[in-house]
């Protein structure tokens, strides 16, 4: 036992100040593994590492002081806890390595994806643009169009209004035509009578020179 192995040392000196140096590695040990077993711990990614395990017990309380002469005990190394807790520490650093490798190739796709979304968004406000500047263009040619029938309507009215004025003179002309027509025929109606009259003055100056003896009758409006 350790009691046994330390009592067959004849110098007690050197066992107690073993026994310190044996106290003040353990402690060591426990003030360096301690804080990294608490970090370790809360790794979500990283394995749960056992605590019992990662210790590193100091040699006396095991094997005895660091003096003990060579072939009393098993070498061990001292060293094999922090060995160990070194290759639990890089697993777990590869662990988070890799999964920060998973999340950046994630983030990667994400990108990806927000950059061909964003592609297709610039081209969609390119095609929004080209439709915004034909629809202005429509609407210039419309506003074109609107002053052309616009001039056309005022031309309508004013061939309208020329119509209508045409039509009253045609009306006035009409009217002053049929009084025309109508002074004409009366005027024929007069021209009849007044022949009918000179008819009838040819005939009595015939009767009158046939009575007068020795004169040539008229006739035919010429003397005979």
């Amino acid at each position: 036992s350790d009691s046994q192995l330390f009592e067959s040392r004849p110098n007690d000196g050197n066992r107690r100040s073993s026994n310190k140096a044996a106290k003040g590695s353990h402690l060591l040990n426990d003030a360096i593994m301690e804080p990294a077993m608490n970090n370790i711990g809360k790794v979500n990614d990283g394995p749960l590492l056992n605590k019992n395990l990662m210790v590193c017990p100091s040699p006396r309380r095991r094997f005895g002081p660091l003096n003990v002469p060579a072939g009393n005990v098993a070498p061990v190394d001292p060293l094999s806890g922090l060995k160990r807790k070194v290759i639990d520490l890089t697993t777990a650093k590869d662990n988070i390595v890799r999964s920060i490798k998973e999340k950046e190739d994630v983030l990667r796709k994400l990108l990806q994806k927000v950059d061909e979304k964003n592609a297709a968004v610039k081209a969609m406000n390119g095609a929004i643009l080209r439709a915004r500047e034909r629809l202005a263009e429509r609407e210039t040619e419309c506003g074109d169009l609107e002053l052309k029938l616009r001039e056309k309507s005022h031309l309508l009215k004013n061939f309208r209004d020329d119509n209508t004025n045409h039509s009253r003179t045609n009306k006035l002309h009409s009217d002053r035509l049929q009084k025309l027509l109508e002074a004409a025929k009366a005027a024929q109606r007069e021209v009849a009578a007044i022949n009918g009259r000179i008819g009838t003055l040819k005939a009595g100056l015939d009767v009158q020179l046939q009575n007068n003896q020795g004169l040539v009758p008229f006739s035919n409006n010429k003397l005979c």
